[in-house]
């Protein structure tokens, strides 16, 4: 499945712990991908879960950039009282 290639570590993590899968902190990209692959409803659930790696990595994004803009609001604060 080509969703899979643009998915981080972070991101798979997060899709095994919504979807009730355990996995290791030391799991590579890989092996998390295939036991969420093993899952018995994969295949039904394939689209679901599509969409649910999607909204986490959208989620993931949208926070990587909110902080971005805070520390560039507080670095510019700063320089203002310089």
């Amino acid at each position: 499945m080509a969703f899979w290639g643009r998915a981080l570590k972070a991101d798979l993590q997060n899709l095994a712990d919504c979807l009730g899968v355990e996995v290791g902190a030391s799991a590579t990209v890989l092996e998390i991908k295939k036991v969420i692959q093993a899952m018995p409803s994969y295949e039904e659930e394939v689209e679901y879960i599509k969409e649910l790696l999607e909204t986490l990595k959208t989620t993931r994004l949208e926070e990587e950039r909110k902080k971005r803009e805070e520390k560039q609001i507080a670095e510019e604060r700063e320089r203002e009282r310089s």
